[in-house]
């Protein structure tokens, strides 16, 4: 992922700064709600392809008419308090609305602007100032989204080219005049701001996003800043709009995600994701370290769509168990998932996330001794659980098993507590697993890069923003591992990677390779590679054979291939390489990894 969008270092467990409440919340709400919404994702009767709240500039829609829909925000069906008690059913701790978006209204009484919710609509109430109010109210805080580099309606900050000429345009005169003057009303009469969520850093300096920050520190020292206000400038990272990491991400994270496809409001967008997709798609996030930003887009009069209601509190009711499976954890200590679910660690705890019913659930690696196993449950809090533990120590293999009823899961996620003696002790390198899988993610490989090697994309260094947006490309030129655990801009044949782990049972083994499309592409596939082991190179073409678990990679389309068999003789450390003999010219993203699997043929 972009560096435009990651954070300043700083130290994961440090809770004594601005971020401990952050750290601690790992579940939030998103607004977008604007003078967007009132279109219905339509313009001149015909539904606009792609999210609701880019319609002005996907259909060029002239300012003087795009003006006009501000008169349908009625706010007739708008209670800031059920948006707030929405947010605290469903287990969120912080809510960011988006006080102005790309199209530049303001949805609060904006003096620098007369473009605005108050000015320009018919219910002269400022929602912003009612949501503040509602938030605090419920406990929870609030957190202000503001589009610092896109605004539609002045004529010289970036995107609107159609009422406006680019060559006019000067950039420091929208920071130095609306951009910093709203920002003021925002951090001096909304009471205390959570965070600023800035968003795409296009034609933004690292100067500017560096004044820009310091503005806000200025007003406000402890409110936070987002990961997109550029150059690697924020308090914490921001990965791609439903982005989930194939690993462990290091430092401050957050994916916002979607519903259903759109952000602002589209009558005919009925994508809804359920309840069971959102949990698995928050323990995916919270297991490798990131926050979980889930958006709601209400319609112009204020209401919230009721599938969304319904939704929402379906994974509040999951939250009302295993809470405390969910606030203030840290990412799984294993250095890989596993088939059966997820981890995550709290102090001396130890909580595994089980996605499907087993009557023994066996995991390898775990050093720690174990001091009693639960099962959160509501009827009983904590329901204790058997379980044994093993180490063999000719192979040095730790094994634990918990023994489970078939009444111990409920789906979607059950939630098994483990009390440890001491903190996560794990193998820090992947073993095989008891069900004789080894899981190699692409954040665990060590990247050889081919002499002359690097990125051979087009993209300009001025375009690596858009280049992000459009493709998830890192803005470091060449092969790498990006923050959100994929080896990408792989575009030559000479680099490799290689993983090292532990193997158990020697055997005949199936490769996969899981590999991502660029962003909002089909996967193209069509590469050829080589997967060599001491002795033996098992060459592929690859093809779509199968559709990893993994609940909702909206925009990224991850596939599965299979890469034919290796024969693993002996146990111990095992060395295995990718490598590629051909590049896809037709793919985008190159030859994007997100991970090997080897699977025990019986």
């Amino acid at each position: 992922m972009s560096t435009l969008f990651a954070a300043e270092p700083r130290h994961q467990n440090d809770l004594t700064d601005s971020l401990a409440w952050w750290r601690e919340a790992r579940f939030g709400m998103f607004i977008h709600w604007g003078i967007y919404s009132a279109t219905e994702g339509c313009w001149n009767g015909v539904e606009s392809k792609g999210i609701g709240e880019w319609i002005q500039s996907r259909e060029q829609i002239p300012l003087k008419e795009y003006a006009t829909f501000a008169e349908k925000l009625t706010l007739e069906a708008f209670d800031a308090r059920e948006y707030a008690a929405l947010a605290k059913k469903a287990g969120m701790k912080y809510v960011v609305i988006t006080a102005k978006h790309h199209d530049g209204f303001a949805m609060w009484d904006s003096k620098v602007s007369e473009y605005n919710i108050v000015k320009r609509g018919p219910a002269g109430r400022d929602p912003l100032r009612e949501l503040a109010d509602a938030v605090r109210a419920e406990g929870l805080v609030l957190g202000i989204y503001y589009s610092q580099a896109h605004d539609w309606e002045d004529p010289d900050a970036v995107g609107n080219t159609w009422d406006y000429d680019p060559k006019d345009k000067i950039m420091d005169r929208f920071i130095e005049g609306k951009c910093k003057g709203q920002l003021r009303e925002l951090l001096t009469e909304y009471g205390e701001v959570g965070l600023i969520w800035f968003d795409v850093p296009q034609e933004i300096t690292k100067e500017q996003s560096l004044n820009l920050k310091r503005f806000v520190k200025s007003i406000q020292p402890q409110c936070l800043v987002s990961g997109r206000i550029g150059h690697g400038l924020g308090d914490y990272g921001s990965l791609g709009d439903n982005q989930l990491p194939a690993g462990r991400v290091t430092g401050d994270w957050e994916t916002p995600v979607t519903l259903n496809d759109t952000w602002g409001y589209k009558r005919d967008d009925q994508n809804w994701k359920s309840s069971g997709t959102l949990i698995r798609q928050l323990v995916e996030l919270l297991s490798k370290g990131a926050n979980y930003l889930l958006n709601v887009g209400p319609r112009a009069d204020g209401s919230i769509p009721e599938e969304s209601v319904k939704i929402l509190k379906e994974v509040g009711d999951w939250m009302e168990i295993h809470r405390e499976a969910v606030y203030g954890t840290s990412p799984s200590p294993f250095p890989t998932h596993f088939k059966w679910g997820r981890a995550a660690a709290k102090k001396n705890l130890l909580y595994l996330f089980l996605f499907e019913a087993k009557d023994t659930l066996e995991i390898a690696g775990l050093r720690s001794r174990t001091v009693c196993a639960s099962l959160l449950s509501r009827d009983a809090g904590l329901k204790s659980v058997e379980f044994t533990q093993a180490h063999e120590t000719d192979t040095d293999k730790h094994l634990l098993s918990i023994r489970l009823s078939p009444e111990s899961f409920t789906p979607p996620v059950s939630v098994i507590r483990l009390e440890l003696e001491g903190s996560p002790d794990v193998i820090s390198i992947p073993c095989q697993q008891p069900d004789n899988s080894i899981h190699l993610p692409a954040y665990l490989s060590e990247v050889r890069i081919g002499k002359g090697c690097g990125n051979t994309s087009e993209t300009s260094e001025e375009d690596t923003a858009v280049a992000a947006e459009a493709h998830n490309l890192q803005a470091e030129r060449g092969i790498g591992v990006d923050v959100s655990g994929v080896i990408q801009n792989w575009f030559d044949t000479e680099s490799a990677v290689h993983w090292d782990f532990i193997l158990h049972t020697p055997g005949t083994y199936q490769i996969e390779l899981l590999t991502l499309a660029a962003k909002y592409k089909p996967w193209v596939g069509g590469h050829k590679v080589a997967v060599e082991v001491p002795g033996q190179i098992t060459p592929a073409t690859l093809h779509a054979d199968f559709k990893p678990d993994i609940p909702g990679h909206d925009y990224f389309s991850e596939t599965g291939s299979r890469i034919g068999t290796v024969e693993l003789l002996s146990p111990g450390t095992v060395r295995i390489t990718l490598k590629a003999e051909h590049i896809n010219p037709a793919d985008p993203a190159g030859l994007a990894v997100s991970g090997m699997i080897l699977r025990r043929v019986p």
